[in-house]
């Protein structure tokens, strides 16, 4: 009886881990805005969305903490006791952390842990998020128009060029790797259809992360292609490349639709990028070499880092480079050693799930919005994706481990018999 108690205890708190999993995935969409609406409801709405998130987070936490391990922990802590001394020093450089450490603690370090869990539960059927990304995507377009001139909690957010494209991203990204494994017409058409709205919306960045997994995608599947398919594949390619480089359906296909963005008053950022027409705000750094610039000055002059949220103190915002902004919040020595440590686990990942298709598609995804992104917007301290690529990394990397050193052991149960 005690064993069965146990089995459903443990069966239960894994089906609430696949709740939360599920919740965070389409947190962006409907799921969140049914919160902004719960919130509205007099005394118990607030309450009662609180309870939705406290029993998720809280009935997951027997499940993952079997995949924890001691390393696990001690890195927590190290966290931990980092911003507790960044907050009781208070310099004056690490003043604007103050005001995102709660961000950096509950909503994205945390990731780390969902990460070393997910690692298990990515081998089931992925039907249930792929049906989320699709509603997702229609929704967040749909909700865009719908809340674009409201107020309380739709204004900022639905009418940010940042914010949509990102939320969006996401879920292109899980159908087209879905795409890659089996062809489907409705998924090829909502990808092309958020694809359509990211380059409408004018995040370059988003658009740099869709070409990145689109050729991780690309070159996995060559890897599993026979020579005969790889040379068709290349060949299509080149031909592609060919009638964009030496033709003018480029720049006519451009044109189109940079007149297209003008006549419904929608962004031509992308287009004014790709065209050539750099005007101000419209160049692909877009200000950021201006400020890596001043960052890496300051780096010079004390290379020792500023401390946590240091790159906001000098520029009035993030770095735009994951890279820059470790070096001068930690340093170049220590800085140096935890982007080492980060490059090693991350290229480990991509070797690992060159083999396992299961846990390439959500890896990639963490991928390009954990670590690619970061090279363009959005920082460290405050990217959940950045942390939940380190626990996949960590976990494939222990899995992959484990089952080399499970087979050296039959082999030598084999070789003693």
């Amino acid at each position: 009886m005690r064993c069965k108690g146990k089995m459903i205890r443990r069966m239960s708190s894994e089906k609430i881990f696949l709740g939360l999993v599920t919740f965070l995935w389409g947190y962006h969409a409907f799921f969140r805005y049914f919160g902004i609406v719960l919130k509205r409801i007099p005394s118990i709405g607030f309450i009662f969305l609180s309870l939705i998130v406290s029993f998720l987070i809280i009935g997951s936490i027997p499940y993952i903490s079997k995949c924890v391990r001691s390393k696990d922990l001690l890195l927590g802590f190290l966290a931990i006791i980092v911003v507790l001394v960044t907050l009781l020093v208070n310099a004056k450089t690490t003043e604007p952390f103050n005001e995102i450490w709660p961000e950096f603690l509950l909503q994205c370090f945390v990731m780390y842990y969902v990460g070393l869990a997910l690692h298990k539960k990515l081998h089931i059927d992925n039907g249930l998020l792929n049906i989320l990304s699709i509603v997702s995507i229609l929704s967040i377009l749909i909700l865009t128009i719908v809340f674009n001139n409201t107020n309380g909690g739709f204004e900022y957010e639905w009418s940010s060029n940042q914010y949509i494209p990102y939320s969006l991203l996401p879920h292109i990204l899980l159908l087209m790797a879905d795409i890659f494994k089996k062809m489907s017409i409705i998924k090829l058409l909502v990808v092309l259809y958020g694809f359509f709205n990211l380059v409408m919306l004018g995040n370059r960045g988003s658009i740099v992360c869709f070409l990145v997994m689109f050729l991780l995608l690309t070159i996995y599947k060559t890897i599993s292609m026979n020579v005969k398919k790889r040379v068709l594949l290349l060949l299509g390619i080149g031909v592609f490349i060919f009638i964009a480089t030496f033709t003018n359906l480029y720049d006519i296909a451009l044109k189109g639709l940079y007149q297209y963005a003008l006549d419904h008053n929608l962004s031509t950022r992308v287009f004014q990028t790709f065209l050539g027409e750099y005007t101000a705000g419209t160049s692909f750094d877009s200000g950021r070499l201006d400020i890596q610039k001043v960052l890496w000055q300051r780096l010079a002059q004390y290379p020792f880092g500023y401390g946590l949220g240091s790159d906001r103190y000098f520029v009035e915002q993030y770095a735009h480079s994951i890279i820059l902004e470790l070096l001068i919040n930690f340093g170049i020595i220590i800085g140096g050693i935890i982007l080492i440590i980060v490059l090693v686990k991350i290229v480990s990942g991509l070797r690992i799930v060159s083999e396992d298709s299961c846990v390439r598609s959500i890896y990639l995804i963490s991928f390009c919005m954990g670590f690619v992104k970061l090279f363009i917007s959005g920082s460290y301290l405050t990217e959940p994706y950045f942390y939940l690529l380190l626990g996949l990394s960590v976990s494939l990397i222990r899995t992959k481990k484990s089952n080399l050193q499970q087979r050296g052991k039959i082999i030598r149960l084999e070789r003693d018999l």
